[in-house]
């Protein structure tokens, strides 16, 4: 299944060789549940620019969605297509560094 991540060509975190690959996301070990169960955020990049998604979740097809909530470098309400408060799915490829909600 094509995300938004994978459509709008989100970098991927490790670069080309990254696995394109879901981790078996039902799985209960999986990096994906993981992610969606512990309450982190997660730091995507797009045409180089940190993207702070929260709100995380997992879906049916094991993919993982959430809601973008900031831009760094970036003082505007939309970057390039996306914008603050919009719900986007994206594959733990994707996640550039997991971010400690405080």
């Amino acid at each position: 299944m094509k995300t938004v991540a994978d459509e709008m060509a989100f970098e991927a975190a490790g670069g080309a060789a990254a696995t394109p690959e879901i981790s078996g996301a039902q799985n209960v070990d999986s990096r994906e549940k993981k992610l969606a169960e512990c309450g982190d955020d997660a730091s995507l990049r797009y045409r180089g620019v940190n993207v702070l998604v929260t709100d995380i979740e997992l879906d049916k097809s094991g993919c993982l969605t959430g809601i973008v909530s900031e831009f760094s470098n970036v003082c505007s309400m939309h970057y390039e297509g996306l914008k603050l408060g919009q719900k986007i799915s994206f594959r733990y490829l994707h996640v550039h560094e997991r971010v400690k909600r405080s």
